[in-house]
């Protein structure tokens, strides 16, 4: 299966497709949805998104031949198209839980995500760009993000999400941050095998 070049197409809306046929293909139990999913996901990764883990310019898809560029474009990648496709990667790694899920999550976490966060006042910088010398505008309490509101809370929802993982009574942890953890599920699943 050969898959269609995604230069210039909508970052959103490629990446809710993709997540409403991994749900749909984990509902009917359908391993055809999956890995079309799974494809395009790799694909991604591997064509267009950024050194950074942030996707896109202007929140359509940028081919990697393109990156220099667009590198002195002044708006970048969009922090939601970068929470929207980590959200999707969530979803991949509990059918796949490959390494390349969590690093690619990782990069995103430490380079996007963690990058926007204003430490002194909890704000968010809606922009990633890549433009060498720039400066990030971060939103203010009365203005919000440019243009989807929810990132600047939601994005600190995905600090902890794929730290850890767990399957039967075994603890995986993904990615080494300042965290501690405690999971009454696993605390029970072990006293019963032991």
């Amino acid at each position: 299966c050969t898959l269609d070049s995604l230069a210039g197409h909508d970052v959103k809306v490629v990446i809710g497709d993709m997540y409403g046929a991994a749900l749909l293909g984990r509902y009917v139990q359908d391993t055809v949805y999956q890995e079309l999913v799974y494809k395009r996901w790799n694909d991604i990764v591997d064509n267009y998104v950024w050194l950074t883990g942030g996707i896109g310019v202007k929140g359509k898809f940028v081919h990697k031949s393109e990156f220099v560029a667009m590198a002195e474009d002044l708006c970048g990648s969009e922090l939601c198209n970068t929470l929207d496709f980590m959200e999707l990667t969530q979803l991949m790694y509990e059918n796949y839980a490959e390494q390349k899920m969590v690093s690619y999550y990782e990069r995103a976490l430490y380079n996007t995500l963690y990058a926007a966060y204003e430490l002194d006042g909890g704000m968010a910088a809606y922009y990633s760009t890549m433009r060498p010398g720039h400066y990030k505008k971060y939103s203010t309490p009365y203005e919000t993000v440019s243009c989807c509101a929810q990132a600047a809370y939601d994005f600190a929802a995905q600090f902890t999400q794929m730290v850890y993982a767990h399957a039967d009574s075994a603890l995986y942890v993904n990615m080494f941050v300042p965290s501690s953890m405690w999971c009454e599920e696993l605390l029970e699943r072990q006293t019963k095998t032991s």
